[in-house]
């Protein structure tokens, strides 16, 4: 999605989809092609292998996210922007719900650029849903780890109006910031464009 010649880069982790794109999928697909547009951002787009749960139609990024499906969720994510962009192009990551939770998950370990190409930042949608702690995998700071951003619709199933997971993450001094939109459970152009905002260098 964009640009050829674009700006910026990023690849899109979808959520828990069906074997072909749903309908969601392809609206979630529209926002981010209207945002690719507007922010002249090259978007590339892999598809996810794991079947969620195991045995159904439905695809996703890992049911608890092991390190094996971390590890194939990192080499569908270098090997689409390669494909997409190239190599030699500086690439963040946009997750939506499975995909937002690869993402967040990179974060607290402190492995987003260990895993992704040196990816400086990620905004993870619908994925701020988190009740305990961030477990022994989770360095002790997590300055220099990047850049995230917590997406979340106000009338999301998954949002947390205590903030947990933001809170946690603060406490380790991570640079992390959480942002609302008036929407649900899916991606919108005007929110991830100023959620976008917020990472993309000026």
């Amino acid at each position: 999605l964009g640009p050829a010649e674009a700006k910026y880069f990023a690849v899109y982790l979808h959520g828990r989809d069906s074997t072909q794109p749903s309908t969601q999928e392809l609206g979630n697909r529209a926002a981010l092609a209207q945002v690719a547009q507007a922010l002249s951002m090259r978007i590339a787009l892999p598809r996810a292998a794991f079947h969620c749960p195991e045995g159904s139609a439905t695809l996703c990024w890992g049911w608890a996210l092991k390190e094996n499906e971390m590890d194939a969720a990192a080499r569908a994510t270098n090997d689409a922007a390669a494909k997409c962009f190239g190599n030699d192009k500086p690439f963040g990551l946009i997750g939506f719900s499975s995909g937002g939770g690869v993402a967040t998950k990179a974060f607290r370990n402190c492995q987003l650029q260990s895993r992704f190409s040196q990816a400086p930042w990620a905004v993870a949608i619908g994925s701020s849903m988190f009740k305990g702690p961030l477990g022994p995998e989770s360095p002790p700071r997590l300055e220099g780890c990047g850049t995230l951003v917590l997406l979340t619709g106000e009338h999301d199933p998954s949002r947390d109006p205590a903030e947990h997971y933001l809170k946690v993450l603060h406490e380790k001094g991570a640079h992390v910031t959480a942002l609302s939109f008036d929407g649900a459970h899916e991606v919108t152009a005007d929110s991830l464009q100023r959620a976008l905002g917020e990472v993309l260098p000026k």
